[in-house]
């Protein structure tokens, strides 16, 4: 004789049967299409965006061109520009951590690297004595 299938409440009321062997098809199809629906949003939102950087790149090469017109080398403009940049990426890496045990567990690796410099109590450090350590034989 078949077993019937069993069934599950979700805690709103709504009974999922639950197979003796499996997931329920229809309500595993259900989830797979709401999230290739999702993804397709998705992938909508890329293009746009896409399309947007493009215009922006486009302007950005105008002024790299023009730059360069003036007599500005336009790699080395390129290279100051990713410098800069980078720069503030990882000044901003330590104001984007949340968690004040984050922020010190990042300042003690930084300082078991020797990058004491590079803290706020390193950077106090330097500027009270600019000239570095002084050593004394």
């Amino acid at each position: 004789m078949a077993r019937r299938a069993k069934r599950t409440n979700d805690g709103e009321g709504n009974v999922t049967p639950i197979r003796p062997n499996g997931l329920d098809p229809q309500l595993t199809t259900g989830f797979m299409d709401r999230i290739l629906n999702l993804y397709g949003s998705l992938d909508g939102e890329r293009s746009d965006y896409m399309n947007a950087c493009k215009s922006i790149r486009s302007d950005m090469a105008e002024v790299y061109k023009e730059a360069d017109n003036k007599g500005i080398p336009k790699r080395g403009l390129k290279a100051a520009v990713k410098r800069r940049l980078l720069e503030h990426k990882i000044e901003n890496i330590r104001a984007d951590m949340e968690d004040t045990q984050d922020v010190d567990a990042y300042d003690m690796v930084l300082q078991a690297l020797g990058g004491l410099a590079d803290l706020p109590l390193g950077a106090a450090a330097l500027a009270a004595h600019p000239s570095g350590p002084q050593i004394v034989a």
